[in-house]
């Protein structure tokens, strides 16, 4: 790769593979100062190549964390680096007061009337998008099951200047009739990458989905029983089959422990309602017991245990 400042890579220690690069680390020496004493530290993030749609993506966004830290770094000890910034106009003009912003925006919008451009389809601005913003291989994938859904095929041969304001919230609402808030608020942000990658190029365009409202939604995320795609007697008998998988002789313990934990994970999902990642970091610490006492109809009282769950973290998140 062409050499970086603070920038190192990272290979493979796997055998065979020793030339392949693994991980882009961002390493920036300084001294903390304690009264008349100076410590000497290091700002260090590592960027897996695997995290990102290639390995240029993964080094992009490596410089762009460098070039945000060095100027706070400098605070603390001055760090000489002559390389020039890489920050995108709309970053540039984000740290501009808002007067000065209106005035350079009006100027742009002028000149954008006077400049040719090549003008773009919602389609092919789409397939830009991972080459002007840096994100996770899982984010793209999940971008394109929603772009397939809800826009691909009503918008994707048209030009992205062309694209209206009704044609963005009608894209919306298609969504939030089926789907929650928090859902159809990343289509909207989809939107916004796919006006901000245009707007990059030079295409002179309004940036519909800063305009427009989320559309309500009356769906949630918590399903009744009634709701499930699969019947209560249904799911008995796969419970029945499960508890007998793989006709494990009693010395295979291991292998019958692991099957009853994934049944009884299966039945606790189906009547909470909590999803697999949510699921699987449960521990017993979690778990709370106690006794609750119930009157009945006839004036008696009854005791019985219940188990109360609490839920902090899910697997795959920042806090596991």
């Amino acid at each position: 790769m062409e050499k970086e400042k603070f920038i190192y890579e990272r290979k493979s220690t796997v055998k065979g593979r020793e030339d392949k690069t693994v991980a882009y680390v961002v390493q920036i020496p300084y001294y903390e100062h304690d009264g008349n004493s100076k410590k000497r530290k290091q700002y260090v993030r590592n960027f897996k190549v695997s995290d990102y749609i290639t390995a240029a993506t993964a080094l992009k966004a490596a410089a762009r964390e460098r070039d945000r830290m060095i100027p706070l770094l400098k605070g603390i000890q001055e760090i000489r680096y002559d390389s020039a910034m890489d920050y995108t106009a709309d970053e540039i003009l984000s740290l501009l007061p808002a007067g000065m912003r209106i005035v350079i925006l009006a100027e742009m919008e002028k000149k954008h009337e006077n400049i040719a451009y090549e003008n773009h389809t919602v389609q092919e601005l789409f397939d830009l998008i991972p080459a002007h913003y840096s994100r996770r291989k899982r984010t793209y994938r999940h971008m394109g099951f929603q772009y397939k859904i809800y826009i691909q095929e009503k918008y994707a041969d048209k030009l992205i200047t062309e694209i209206t304001v009704a044609d963005v919230l009608d894209s919306l609402k298609s969504c939030a009739s089926v789907c929650t808030r928090e859902y159809t608020s990343k289509l909207k942000s989809l939107w916004g990458k796919i006006f901000g990658v245009a707007q990059m190029l030079g295409i002179p365009v309004t940036d519909w989905s800063k305009i427009v409202d989320l559309p309500s939604s009356d769906k949630h995320t918590q399903r009744s029983l009634t709701e499930q795609n699969i019947t209560e007697e249904d799911f008995q008998k796969f419970c029945g089959f499960m508890a007998e998988y793989g006709n494990y002789a009693p010395i295979q313990k291991k292998a019958i422990f692991r099957r009853d934990i994934v049944l009884l994970m299966i039945r606790f999902m189906r009547i909470t309602g909590i999803r697999l990642a949510e699921a699987r970091t449960i521990n017993r610490s979690n778990i709370t017991f106690r006794t609750v006492t119930i009157d009945g109809k006839d004036g008696t009282q009854t005791s019985t245990e219940v188990a109360e769950v609490r839920i902090e973290t899910e697997m795959g998140s920042n806090l596991h």
